[in-house]
């Protein structure tokens, strides 16, 4: 290579003679040419990352200390680290691309069950994670499975979890938990079945206590010992597609709120069912020959997704069907189609996985689903017709069994700025409505509505759950839920 560049400087010199260009200092050309040669390289240039970790308070594996990470394909045996001056620091330097995030995670052996666990409150996704700059970068010095240096001595708390199995749930002969807490309490990492919470006096709720350092955690309540039987989260209160806890800087002892198993508070779930039609515009999009189809975690098997077809009879492009599900909260998605073997059809975020994420919730795995409050909603119910893949909407929902007593409709819910409350008002009468909290505190209030529908604005509150009520002249309230987010 190295001889091909030479031979190209002579012929190029031999050139600029030939053509009486002597004048000009022959360096320049050099200079331009090295220039243009090695412009590919630098485009292309690396950093390097040197990662360490103290294993000094370790009894390290004889198969040695590994990090694995997304800067290397999550590989745990792959990329080892050494002691090379044996004072207990392991380290390795790998080059990266610059100005890029990664996540990674240190093992004391060269598989997975000999990893660490990342504590909460220098974690993200459960592992540790470094930003690169433009330039060579060290990770600070950690002691093993800890976000401080060795001999720090972080504080603990006892916490107890503890959840409510109402709602018409058949408990199951094991209730536990799972979450990032387990492996620094004595558990494995996210292992349903492992941290079982009891019902001592049989009153329906079951908890357990576990000793924690303080940080931040995320968890989930399990009817059972494995996943498929974890509760589903309800938007409203989900963090990263889970249940989520600060004690960062907890009292030694932390006991938290009762919250019923798949929902956001000590208010169970009924186990009514819902009439629910759920409408999606198809007018802007190839119609798969399968038909279209809507799946959510009101079915059973939960998100299955080639039973619940939806058609359009009318021929106006907007496909419906009617299910029965329980009175709660519950995410869903439109799909386009099956596959031949049975498997997803095209779901509504699966060339965006974002597209949803202004009017959906995180589903935790990078995607976002839809939301519907099915609870407060009557007996049946039209949702808004959502446009597929988007978060526009052709028409707002409408609550049939209260509409004709008189109540009203928020749309959208939830919603990031504003909403709009739409009710029947032939006669002009004057309405109030007023906003509370979760606590039962008047956080807004719109005085003298004498037109059929209203604005509301988000304004400062902030985000979470809060009850809209419409009041009449006559003092007769319909309220409803409202999600902001």
């Amino acid at each position: 290579m190295v001889n091909c560049i030479l031979r190209l400087f002579e012929l190029l010199e031999y050139l600029f003679i030939y053509m009486d260009l002597t004048k000009m200092k022959m360096k320049h050309y050099y200079l331009i040419l090295a220039a243009l040669l090695l412009a590919p390289f630098s485009m292309n240039a690396q950093v390097n990352l040197t990662i360490q970790v103290d294993m000094n308070e370790q009894t390290v594996s004889d198969s040695g200390v590994h990090v694995a990470g997304s800067f290397q394909g999550w590989d745990p045996a792959s990329t080892e680290l050494t002691d090379v001056d044996a004072d207990g620091i392991y380290e390795v330097t790998l080059q990266v691309d610059p100005d890029s995030t990664y996540e990674y995670k240190f093992i004391n052996g060269n598989d997975w069950p000999d990893s660490e666990s990342v504590p909460g409150q220098c974690a993200q996704n459960n592992n540790r994670f470094v930003a690169v700059g433009a330039t060579d970068l060290t990770t600070d010095l950690v002691c093993y499975a800890s976000c401080d240096t060795c001999g720090l001595v972080v504080p603990t708390t006892n916490v107890t979890f503890r959840v409510r199995m109402g709602g018409g749930i058949t408990v199951a002969d094991t209730v536990s938990v799972a979450g990032s807490f387990q492996g620094v309490a004595g558990f494995n990492d996210w292992s349903p079945g492992e941290t079982v919470l009891t019902d001592v006096d049989a009153d329906g709720v079951y908890e357990v206590t576990v000793t924690v350092p303080q940080g931040q955690y995320g968890y989930k309540f399990i009817n059972g010992t494995a996943w498929g039987q974890d509760e589903g989260v309800p938007c409203s209160c989900k963090i990263g597609g889970n249940r989520g806890v600060d004690l960062t800087s907890a009292p030694a002892d932390t006991t938290l709120d009762i919250v019923c198993f798949g929902s956001c508070s000590d208010n169970c779930p009924s186990d009514d069912l819902v009439d629910v039609t759920f409408r999606v515009d198809m007018s802007n999009e190839f119609l798969a020959p399968e038909g279209v189809f809507v799946a959510g975690s009101f079915s059973a098997p939960a998100w299955d997704k080639d039973t619940f077809q939806l058609m359009d009879g009318d021929g106006d492009g907007i496909y419906e069907a009617t299910l029965a599900i329980s009175a709660k909260e519950h995410e869903f998605k439109f799909y386009n189609g099956i596959d031949s073997t049975g498997g997803d059809g095209v779901a509504e975020d699966a060339t965006n996985g974002a597209a949803l994420e202004k009017c959906g919730c995180d589903n935790g795995i990078g995607g976002f689903n839809r939301n519907i409050s099915a609870g407060g909603q009557g007996s049946a119910y039209l949702t808004p017709v959502y446009v597929f893949g988007t978060c526009d909407e052709l028409s707002g929902g409408v609550d049939i069994e209260t509409e004709l007593e008189g109540g009203f409709n928020i749309y959208p819910n939830p919603f990031n700025h504003t909403a709009i409350i739409e009710f029947k008002n032939d006669f002009a009468a004057s309405y109030d409505v007023i906003v509370t909290d979760l606590t039962g505190k008047t956080v807004r209030v719109i005085n003298d509505i004498t037109d059929s529908k209203v604005t509301l604005e988000k304004g400062n509150l902030t985000n979470g759950l809060y009850f809209v009520s419409l009041r009449n002249a006559a003092g007769e309230t319909f309220t409803q839920k409202v999600i902001i987010r």
